[in-house]
């Protein structure tokens, strides 16, 4: 159960906080009402399922197989915001816009973070001495 829990919210959270942060900072820079926000919200999630998909999909391929390597959170949140800012480098290149990097640094920690703390992970225990 909780391998199913780590792939739908690897697929479905990384649009939906990214639609967050870009309605919110749009909302900000272009304030006239509050429902601004959730029309912003609403618009850019639709763009972000319809575009973010298959990245998502390989977002969550990519961590499986970063946490079966190396289970630490640490390890996998620097892992996760690496590939993060791998996906804001294509996402901003294809929008010619320098803003996706550091969206897609924070979308892929927050992202990692909560899977951290929806599924309970634990690190593994520390060696105290070598293996003989």
């Amino acid at each position: 159960m909780k391998n199913f829990v780590r792939h739908f919210l690897r697929i479905a959270l990384p649009p939906l906080f990214a639609s967050t942060a870009f309605a919110i900072f749009t909302a900000v820079f272009e304030f006239r009402h509050l429902w601004d926000v959730f029309v912003y919200w609403g618009i850019f999630a639709l763009y972000a399922y319809i575009f973010a998909g298959l990245p998502s999909v390989l977002f969550a391929v990519a961590m499986s197989f970063v946490e079966k390597r190396h289970p630490a959170p640490r390890s996998r949140l620097v892992a996760a915001g690496a590939l993060g800012a791998a996906a804001g480098i294509v996402i901003g290149a294809v929008f010619r816009s320098p803003i996706f990097i550091p969206l897609g640094l924070a979308v892929g920690f927050a992202v990692e973070w909560t899977v951290l703390r929806a599924t309970k992970s634990k690190p593994l225990p520390q060696l105290t001495r070598p293996l003989d």
